[in-house]
């Protein structure tokens, strides 16, 4: 089959000839990177004589290997251009490529999960025909066979949308969906009658594909919550409709409730996980926490990958604008953000902030994963960069795999990208 000659290709390289997979894995200097970018029409990347698959290219802007968390791999997805996305695993100890399976139209969130007591190469892949978004969640084994294959359940209008899937420590799966509905939105400047892309998420059982609950944002937001404009930049007018809510991540706390992130409201909130209720709203219009900070804790905006770090801690990315450019202010720059609650007395504080090295602010996408001794690694969404803080909040690590800012391809991202240890054992023998 093409997929697995594909995957094997890429694979079989790293078998044979270790660490010089590739002839320019990464550049040091920037204006000869921003060269080689121009001259690969604002992508740059590498083909190899043994496969079929590209490859990027980096530059590094810094590294301080002795500082860096010691995981054996880096997990992206990756596009380029019109050609086919793969999941990609990157080498934590020189950056070369290790695997891509390049057979999909669009690849988004390649990561490890582990799912009864097995880790999985977990991403999503969708059509890039579609008028809106839909594709499917795939969790591959370490022998890089597939295993489980995600999709919401429901009526014909339910999406099965990128932004989130993750393995709960209940050995079930959380899925982000999106939902076209008729409904009134006369409250935003639209019709009484209108299509409404309504947010939600689905918990499954992967073994059975079992729902075991179900949440949409419209049987509890109102659309006049939302810092979305009826207008096309959100959909309005489109068949999929009017993107009010925007579930961007959703996660299962260990009190069994979910912590949902809106975008397009700038908030989040907390889900009980009995009977669906709102249980407390973090930013946004409408917060129920002080925020301590004076504002900064409570003023991110557009956000992504909102996570629970322990019993009081948030993980997020945010966005901050909807632009992207290079902005050097702490005004409009996005930034990685921790964030710690007091539920009784309803009050967050700042514990830290993680900017971009250029100071870059990035409209769409991004998150944060934590790591090792208070380390984290940062991808900055449409700017396709990655970086790795110390507990300090210091970079030790600053990649690119595209151009930064308003001269950025179109198409190069780093919506999500992680570290992990990962043993894979492929089923076929070497290319060369």
């Amino acid at each position: 089959m093409p997929s697995k000659r594909i995957a094997s290709a890429a694979a079989a390289v790293l078998l044979s000839i270790g660490g010089a997979v590739a002839d320019q894995p990464s550049f040091a200097d920037s204006s000869a990177y921003a060269a080689f970018a121009n001259k690969t029409n604002g992508l740059p990347r590498q083909t190899f004589r043994s496969s079929d698959i590209t490859a990027p290219v980096l530059q590094v802007n810094s590294w301080d290997k002795t500082q860096t968390d010691d995981s054996s791999y880096i997990f992206i997805g990756a596009s380029y251009g019109q050609q086919k996305a793969a999941p990609m695993i990157l080498s934590g100890r020189d950056l070369s490529l290790v695997y891509a399976d390049q057979q999909y139209d669009q690849v988004y969130s390649s990561s490890v999960q582990t799912f009864n007591g097995t880790k999985y190469l977990t991403f999503w892949e969708g059509a890039r025909s579609n008028s809106s978004v839909d594709g499917r969640w795939l969790m591959y084994d370490g022998k890089y066979e597939l295993k489980y294959n995600l999709t919401a359940k429901g009526s014909r209008n339910i999406r099965n949308d990128m932004p989130d899937m993750r393995v709960t420590r209940d050995d079930t799966v959380l899925l982000a969906t999106y939902e076209t509905v008729q409904f009134d939105c006369s409250a935003v400047g639209g019709p009484k009658e209108a299509p409404l892309q309504d947010s939600g998420f689905q918990e499954m059982d992967p073994a059975t594909n079992k729902v075991l609950f179900e949440w949409t944002a419209r049987a509890h937001f109102n659309l006049s919550d939302s810092f979305a404009t009826y207008d096309a930049e959100f959909g309005a007018g489109s068949p999929a409709g009017f993107d009010y809510f925007h579930l961007s991540s959703v996660e299962k706390s260990d009190d069994g409730n979910y912590l949902v992130s809106s975008s397009h409201l700038s908030m989040l909130a907390m889900i009980d996980g009995q009977d669906g209720h709102v249980m407390w709203t973090l930013g946004g219009k409408n917060s129920d926490f002080t925020d301590l900070a004076g504002g900064n804790a409570t003023s991110f905006a557009w956000q992504h990958d909102a996570q629970l770090s322990g019993a009081n801690d948030i993980i997020l990315f945010d966005n901050h604008v909807r632009s992207t450019e290079r902005c050097r202010s702490s005004d409009c720059a996005s930034r990685g953000l921790r964030l710690r609650l007091d539920q009784e007395q309803k009050t967050v504080e700042l514990v830290q902030e993680f900017f971009h090295p250029e100071g870059v602010n990035s409209g769409r996408m991004g998150g944060v994963q934590l790591l090792k001794e208070g380390h984290a690694m940062v991808a900055w969404g449409d700017n396709p960069s990655f970086v790795e803080y110390n507990k300090a909040g210091q970079p030790v690590m600053d990649v690119q795999r595209g151009l930064l800012g308003a001269g950025r391809q179109e198409g190069m991202y780093a919506y999500r990208v992680s570290r992990h240890r990962w043993q894979g054992e492929p089923s076929w023998p070497p290319s060369v």
